[in-house]
């Protein structure tokens, strides 16, 4: 492919210390086909300002809305790229030279890619992303565990697909679960991006009402994208894996869960198993 178009889309609430990360890091990228996007939902701490103030930034929202996921969509819908990529306020790309290395990799134009997140906790970091199933030539891409913010979604599927803001915490797990259902997957191995993991998502645990609902949602997942999951065999660790998660919260808080979360993902992957959130 020839220097396809790269849409970067980040949403973002009164994270303005957070944002100034994430432009400086799309800034620093060599490669000079990107369009970035960003859906600000009237912050008030001065967000809205370095929104409207940046050079970097090609495209851009202010505005209240209905939550993260219909931002998203609004942030995509803005896009015109080739492909999409969809980049949190606060997370950096981890070389200049990331996007110009996924392109180097890209051979088809339909195809989702994706590579490796690196989340560090304040204590240690472990990475999403490679698995030993990605060493086989064949392996099923029904296996495949990815991080929201390492794949590039094509503009086939993005364009026609939007997140369903019925689900209010797991809609990015749905999306990506669509995406490779409807096209072919390719692992680039390679380490995309920094994530500093401060207890946006992962907080759902922190009571009782969050993990049933986190629970509910999963299940709901499950069931939607059956020809994508085993049904049975997922639907039986649901709650054992999300009360877990609870019980981690309250006996040490966001450190103790996210570091067995990460210990978890880190023998994941090293055995060749899945990972289902």
């Amino acid at each position: 492919m020839s220097e396809p178009k790269i849409s970067i889309v980040t949403v973002v609430l009164n994270a303005q210390k957070s944002l100034e990360r994430t432009i400086a890091s799309v800034g620093q990228q060599s490669y000079e086909n990107i369009e970035f996007i960003v859906v600000d939902g009237q912050s008030t701490d001065g967000t809205a300002e370095l929104v409207r103030s940046s050079s970097t930034i090609t495209k851009s929202i202010i505005e209240k809305d209905r939550g993260l996921f219909f931002a998203m969509n609004k942030g995509k819908a803005l896009a015109s790229g080739d492909f999409a990529f969809f980049l949190n306020a606060g997370d950096e790309f981890c070389s200049p030279n990331v996007i110009q290395s996924v392109v180097a990799n890209m051979d088809h134009p339909d195809r989702n890619y994706f590579g490796n997140v690196v989340i560090n906790n304040g204590c240690f970091s472990w990475r999403i992303g490679y698995n030993r199933l990605l060493e086989s030539e064949n392996f099923d891409k029904r296996s495949l565990t990815i991080h929201h913010q390492s794949i590039f979604f094509p503009a086939k599927f993005y364009k026609t697909n939007d997140y369903d803001t019925t689900f209010l915490l797991i809609a990015e797990s749905d999306y990506i679960s669509r995406a490779i259902i409807d096209a072919d997957v390719k692992f680039i191995p390679l380490d995309i991006l920094h994530s500093k993991l401060e207890g946006l998502g992962i907080s759902r645990f922190k009571t009782l009402a969050g993990t049933s609902a986190y629970c509910s949602e999963l299940k709901s997942l499950i069931t939607k994208n059956a020809s994508f999951y085993n049904v049975k065999k997922c639907r039986s660790r649901i709650a054992i894996k999300s009360y877990g998660k609870y019980i981690l919260y309250k006996l040490g808080g966001l450190r103790l869960l996210t570091t067995v979360v990460g210990l978890r993902a880190t023998l994941y992957n090293r055995l060749g198993l899945r990972m289902i959130n």
